[in-house]
């Protein structure tokens, strides 16, 4: 599993970052859409703190979000192909329909997070904490790694 390198990836200030995510609500939130997507790709965004972030349908693949402060954020339809997800705290967090493939959520904090349709092929959930809240079903999970994940109390519908 490929995983983005820090010294490689763009970096935003705080109003950068700021700026784009005020357009992206406004192109995510209006119909016919105005202002702009989100494009975060191969972006280092470790340790941001965005509590209720909304990213819906954004572009953050190869992304680093390693250790970020993410509760209750909104990653429907998002793509986060190949990201690195590990140790964040996604409490909460929407992944609906997103496109997760090979992303890294090693020790992330999933709990109550929906992963609806989501598809997590060849992702790494290794040690991550899930609960029964945690809604993975439908969701798409070939050659997933699970090894030390608790998905006693996951809610779990398989596609095949």
């Amino acid at each position: 599993m490929s995983n983005p390198k820090t010294t490689s990836l763009r970096e935003f200030t705080p109003e950068q970052l700021k700026d784009i995510l005020n357009a992206h609500h406004i192109w995510a939130s209006t119909n016919p859409p105005q202002g702009q997507s989100a494009d975060l790709s191969e972006a280092n965004l470790a340790g941001v703190s965005l509590p209720k972030v909304d990213l819906r349908r954004a572009n953050l693949s190869r992304t680093t979000l390693r250790g970020a402060h993410l509760p209750n954020a909104l990653f429907i339809g998002a793509n986060l192909k190949e990201s690195d997800l590990s140790q964040a705290d996604l409490i909460h967090a929407q992944f609906q329909e997103a496109t997760l493939v090979q992303t890294n959520l090693s020790d992330a904090r999933l709990e109550a997070a929906n992963f609806q349709k989501a598809n997590l092929t060849d992702a790494n959930l290794q040690a991550a904490h899930l609960s029964q809240q945690t809604n993975l079903k439908e969701a798409t999970l070939l050659r997933t790694v699970l090894k030390d994940t608790d998905l006693q109390d996951a809610d779990l519908l398989i596609r095949a």
